[in-house]
């Protein structure tokens, strides 16, 4: 991978000045940045069941330039990305300085990123992106429930026979849930793991990076995971004024295309499935690891929250 980021470099007429420091490492993925004579760059590697996040990294810098890292070169095949320097992460300014301010005005750029990209979605199932749109989230739902996975995925903290039960009973809710959704918002490029971990900053440019657990899917999704991550890192209770007018900032954008009575309307049925969307892509990174490499509470524990 090195020497390949070396070659794309030379043809731009970039040096590698110095030795690779390896700043990201799990089974999934790994990151090495690279000080070179115009400053760092950034290669990553993804792991068999994510590749599609390089030829996705490259789609979106084609076409939300500016909301995203610039791509200096993609090698699908290999499962390589080599990126510009984004700059600091969010979460690094809010551990200097634990102000929710800092997130004012980045949610708006996330909708703009996904508003633009909406004409793409059937482009992006085609570049490899797990296609959780609601016409097709029940099959995938039905498809995981009706073996036995489930049991077995996670060794002693997989879900139990009960949980199983309940979750192939919800077969038929989930597509009377699923067609409340239809024709809402335009589905969409949706993070899945939307944080302040992969969200960087740079000369006062907010820039969303790492779409490995990326999927197409109603854009509300999202809200999952980012409310979970603010509420749990400032101590905030569920529905805590701070986190809805966070919520009000992301949803503003999407009145050009809906009421917010509308929108505020499937909310409800956005979080519950957002939550089994999350389900759904733990358990295909799981599956695609080795057991000793598992995270193993997290399937299980998202699909308990889908039944909650």
């Amino acid at each position: 991978m090195i020497e390949w980021a070396r070659e794309r470099l030379a043809e731009r007429d970039v040096d590698i000045t110095g030795e690779p420091e390896r700043i990201h490492d799990r089974p999934w993925s790994y990151v090495v940045r690279l000080p070179t004579t115009r400053g760092a760059v950034f290669c990553k590697w993804v792991f068999e069941a994510e590749r599609y996040e390089v030829a996705l990294t490259a789609a979106l810098a084609s076409w939300v330039p500016g909301l995203v890292t610039p791509v200096i070169a993609a090698d699908p095949a290999h499962s390589w990305l080599l990126m510009e320097d984004a700059g600091e992460r969010l979460r690094a300014i809010i551990e200097r300085q634990r102000d929710i301010a800092h997130w004012r005005g980045i949610l708006p750029r996330y909708a703009e990123i996904q508003l633009a990209v909406a004409p793409h979605a059937d482009e992006l199932v085609t570049l490899g992106v797990p296609d959780r749109r609601v016409s097709a989230l029940p099959a995938a739902f039905a498809e995981i429930v009706r073996g036995d996975e489930l049991l077995t995925i996670a060794g002693a903290q997989s879900s139990t026979d009960a949980e199983l039960r309940a979750l192939r009973a919800l077969v038929p809710s989930l597509r009377e849930w699923c067609g409340e959704l239809a024709g809402t918002i335009p589905e969409t490029i949706q993070h899945d793991d939307l944080h302040d971990g992969q969200i960087f900053v740079r000369d006062g440019v907010v820039r969303i990076l790492d779409w490995g657990d990326a999927c197409v899917s109603h854009p509300f999704f999202s809200l999952v995971v980012l409310e979970r991550n603010i509420a749990h890192t400032f101590g905030y209770a569920p529905g805590a004024p701070e986190l809805l007018g966070l919520r009000d900032e992301s949803l503003e954008p999407f009145t050009a295309l809906a009421t917010r009575a509308r929108i505020d309307a499937c909310l409800p049925v956005a979080f519950r499935l957002g939550r089994l969307c999350r389900a759904l892509t733990w358990e295909r990174v799981v599956s695609g690891l080795p057991s000793v490499d598992r995270q193993i509470e997290a399937v299980p524990g998202w699909f308990q929250l889908f039944l909650q």
